[in-house]
């Protein structure tokens, strides 16, 4: 049995056969989609993690944070940009530089705006031009509420509520807590 710490990181750099080849040797896409099936039928936590190169899948960005945002079992999606080292990096021309802006970017546009660039923040415990987060809350009806969506309610429900404690005493709150979830 899995404790609550134990978790699956899949590397996911493409859903596109060619791509997979050029960046991985061979067309792993339909095995990974089988493994990822796998792990979320059996409810296992799961971080995607697409590395991403210019040129070959940065035209994916949004359809690979489609698909973990759609698996119950991801839990996370850390996209990674191509570091051009070793002897992996050595075959990649070096115009497909990809900064961490310019993914974010690509993330705005190819989700419709679902998400944006200034739903991410940098991490405290990295560098702030390396590794930014942002997290999407999964409501029960699907709808997926971002991090700067979610600071702007919870800055708006606190002046809201403070409020209601300063008009406790009218007898029409109980319609307040109706009106808060209609917002």
């Amino acid at each position: 049995e899995m404790c609550i710490r134990d978790r699956v990181a899949l590397s996911f750099d493409s859903l596109v056969e060619d791509t997979n080849r050029a960046m991985l040797g061979g067309p792993l896409a339909a095995a990974k989609l089988e493994v990822l099936a796998r792990l979320d039928a059996a409810g296992v936590p799961t971080t995607l993690l697409p590395v991403l190169a210019r040129g070959h899948n940065d035209h994916e960005v949004g359809a690979l944070v489609d698909l973990g945002l759609a698996t119950a079992c991801v839990r996370s999606i850390e996209l990674h940009t191509m570091t051009f080292t070793g002897h992996g990096g050595l075959a990649f021309d070096r115009g497909g530089r990809y900064t961490t802006y310019e993914v974010l970017r690509d993330l705005e546009t190819q989700t419709g705006g679902r998400l944006r660039v200034d739903d991410f923040v940098p991490s405290p415990a990295a560098h702030p031009l390396c590794y930014l987060v942002t997290y999407v809350l999964a409501m029960p009806d699907g709808e997926r509420i971002t991090r700067e969506y979610y600071e702007r309610m919870r800055k708006y429900s606190t002046w809201v509520f403070s409020i209601i404690q300063q008009m406790s005493h009218i007898s029409y709150i109980s319609y307040i807590p109706d009106f808060i979830t209609q917002m």
